[in-house]
């Protein structure tokens, strides 16, 4: 009997396996779906008309460790949560246990418990027990149009069970039914309503860590509480109306952690799921202000605020003889890295950056989100970086500029303007070499910035503007019929100015009419 029951828990998790690589390939073969991906394993919650769309996942390893001390001759029963199988959101499996496992339970929530048998000695003992499961984690964008809301049945017993007052959920309290009221006024439809709550929640109740345990009451009243606090509330504020809603407990990452690849988590963290009608339980998190659309960083464990089997954890244990003593206990994590679409960015950098995971250019660019985040440090969410209109790929790899930089070559002229408009070098400042700027020649001197004698008449732009102050787009600045170049040349005889038409005019008609003068007087004398 017991090798049957044994060969039933391994059969139950080679499926459960067979669902986690089942739900891979389909997420990774309809990367631009718009139809729900996962119909198959939504029938059973009714939302086969609304839209779960993948964004991302990171699969996990996660072991659940408890340090125990066992008197001796003790026998020791570990009871210990097993992270469900939640579509879209979550996929779980056992993947090993330290001891064996005796059984697998189900609560009245329908939470799966693993009964680990501990060994038995004769001496007292202190040993970790520990189950490592494989945990696939799904961000999920949620499309809800509120208009297809649907009815709640309301004889259904889990309509019954997730609308009821338990411990810390006072939802039959006055104060919890009044305020409830209030937020939700005159709003009949069952999506705005639970918008409406839990935008309050998240607004409204302060985050305060606290080590003893209040309900939903006590945290309204106080208005603060930590993150069970938030949960317990926003659940009882959704019961006082109708609304079903239940508590979650697991583990919510942190993103920094995350990215390490391994990490140790000694706190918990709790959150929601609401019922819709025609959409089934959604994901919101009152704490970290997260509606419908979920992350890759919350791992569930069970649901409901104390279990028949768990009691308020997410493990207990049951003993027969002296009681054992918890020394403590752990949940060690370890990232898969999976780099779905190839890109060079794993799934969580992915995430962390907000790029599509299952698309190796998020911004269409021509460059793969790792290039652009690990080599060229452009924005993989943006094709043109620097907003100086040549996208990020032509800057690199045609033009060689900086795609960070919109004036590559500091002439102030952007890298487009001179590549588009004024055909210059975006990585010469001074495309002619005639000493000025390309920016300088376009906006100040108004001269060719691919020619470095703008008007022709010998003399470089340079030397005309900014020496001579002479017309460099003129080739007779003065107009004296004598072109800038020859004044230029004969500048040293006072006569030749460049800026002056009547001294070398003058000048030489004086020095004609002496010449003559002279000439006259000569033959006169002969």
């Amino acid at each position: 009997m017991n090798g049957m029951f044994k060969h039933r828990i391994v059969m139950r998790y080679l499926i459960s396996t067979f669902i986690i690589l089942l739900v891979m390939f389909f997420t990774l073969n309809s990367v631009t779906a718009n139809t729900p991906l996962f119909k198959s394993a939504l029938s059973d919650f009714n939302v086969l008309n609304s839209v779960f769309k993948v964004l991302n996942y990171v699969n996990y390893t996660v072991t659940y460790s408890v340090d125990l001390f066992i008197p001796a001759n003790s026998r020791v029963e570990l009871r210990v949560a097993v992270p469900p199988n939640f579509p879209p959101y979550q996929v779980a499996s056992l993947f090993n246990s330290s001891h064996p496992i005796s059984g697998i339970l189900v609560d009245e929530y329908g939470n799966e418990v693993a009964v680990v048998q501990l060994p038995q000695s004769f001496t007292a003992q202190k040993l970790r027990a520990s189950i490592t499961y494989m945990v696939t984690i799904f961000q999920v964008n949620c499309s809800i149009d509120p208009s297809n809301i649907g009815i709640y049945n309301t004889s259904l017993k889990e309509y019954l069970l997730y609308t009821k007052p338990e411990r810390y959920i006072e939802c039959d309290d006055p104060n919890i039914i009044g305020k409830a009221r209030e937020i939700v006024g005159l709003e009949s439809n069952v999506y705005h309503a639970v918008y409406k709550l839990f935008m309050w929640v998240y607004k409204n109740i302060k985050y305060e860590y606290e080590h003893e345990v209040r309900g939903a009451l006590l945290t309204l009243l106080r208005g603060s509480g930590a993150c069970d606090e938030h949960a317990y509330l926003l659940t009882a504020l959704c019961r006082a109306v109708g609304i079903p809603s239940r508590c979650v407990n697991g583990y919510g990452f942190h993103l920094n952690d995350t990215l390490t690849g391994s990490f140790t988590m000694r706190e918990g963290h709790a959150w929601v799921e609401i019922l819709l009608p025609n959409y089934g339980w959604i994901f919101v998190d009152p704490t970290w202000g997260l509606f419908a659309d979920s992350d890759v960083l919350h791992v569930s464990f069970r649901r409901g605020v104390e279990s028949s089997l768990l009691d308020a954890g997410l493990y207990c244990i049951r003993y027969y003889g002296s009681a054992p003593r918890i020394l403590g206990s752990e949940l060690k994590v370890s990232v898969i890295p999976v780099d779905s679409d190839g890109d060079g960015l794993t799934n969580l950098e992915e995430y962390k950056f907000k790029t599509n995971a299952f698309n190796v250019d998020t911004d269409a660019d021509g460059l793969m989100d790792g290039e652009e985040m690990k080599l060229y440090n452009t924005n993989p969410l943006k094709a043109d970086t620097d907003d100086d209109g040549l996208n990020d790929y032509v800057e690199l790899k045609v033009y060689h500029t900086n795609p960070l930089t919109r004036d590559t070559d500091n002439d102030e002229l952007t890298d487009h303007e001179e590549i588009s408009l004024f055909k210059t070098n975006p990585l010469l400042a001074d495309s002619d070499g005639d000493g000025l700027s390309d920016g300088f020649e376009v906006k100040i001197s108004k001269t060719n910035p691919l020619n470095p004698d703008s008007d022709g008449d010998g003399l470089n732009d340079y030397l005309e503007f900014m020496i001579l102050r002479s017309n460099p787009l003129s080739y007779d600045s003065d107009g004296d019929l004598w072109p800038d170049y020859i004044e230029y040349i004969f500048s040293s005889l006072i006569i030749f100015n460049l800026n002056n038409f009547f001294l070398p005019n003058f000048a030489i008609i004086g020095l004609i009419f002496i010449i003559v003068v002279v000439s006259v007087a000569f033959r006169s004398k002969c």
